[in-house]
């Protein structure tokens, strides 16, 4: 799906705009991990005291491997499995907003 602004807006005599929403759906087979643990599971939960202590010496924006390794949807039943690999169709989607 392409929306697009035509013809382009002219503002002054040399100058004109033209923008366009773009959006893109593709749909691949490919191997996807159904173990892996959410975005940002590994990192601390306080942001404003990470962000705090970038200039200190005490600097807790360390990955935490346990508590990422804690968050994977089988972590309970099976500790000592890190991936499982599934075989399926894979949704990619693209949006997004060009002007020139």
């Amino acid at each position: 799906m392409e929306l697009d602004a035509e013809p382009a807006t002219r503002l002054y005599a040399e100058l004109s705009l033209e923008i366009a929403y773009v959006a893109i759906t593709v749909r691949i087979d490919g191997i996807r991990d159904i173990n892996q643990p959410p975005i940002g599971s590994g990192w601390p939960g306080q942001y404003h005291a990470c962000i705090a202590s970038a200039t200190r010496t005490d600097f807790l924006c360390a990955r935490q491997h346990r508590r990422e390794e804690a968050n994977r949807p089988f972590a309970a039943k099976f500790p000592t499995l890190a991936t499982s690999s599934r075989w399926g169709t894979l949704q990619i989607n693209y949006n997004g907003l060009q002007s020139r």
